[in-house]
């Protein structure tokens, strides 16, 4: 492929609607779910997995 200019800011850079909006938006949804998340954290059932919780096994320092 060879360019019948060299490649500049003029000529290369373009928006994408689709794209852009797409990124964005699955941007902006993913925030707002874990500000979600983050609001429910309290509740038990999203409390770390117990064996997890207990800290290191016996014997094993921290």
């Amino acid at each position: 492929m060879t360019a019948k200019s060299p490649q500049s800011f003029a000529n290369h850079a373009r928006f994408v609607p689709l794209f852009h909006v797409g990124v964005f938006g699955a941007f902006v949804l993913n925030v707002l779910f874990q500000a979600y998340r983050l609001y429910l954290a309290p509740r038990p059932s999203q409390e770390a997995h117990p064996r997890l919780a207990a800290g290191p096994p016996a014997g094993v320092s921290r």
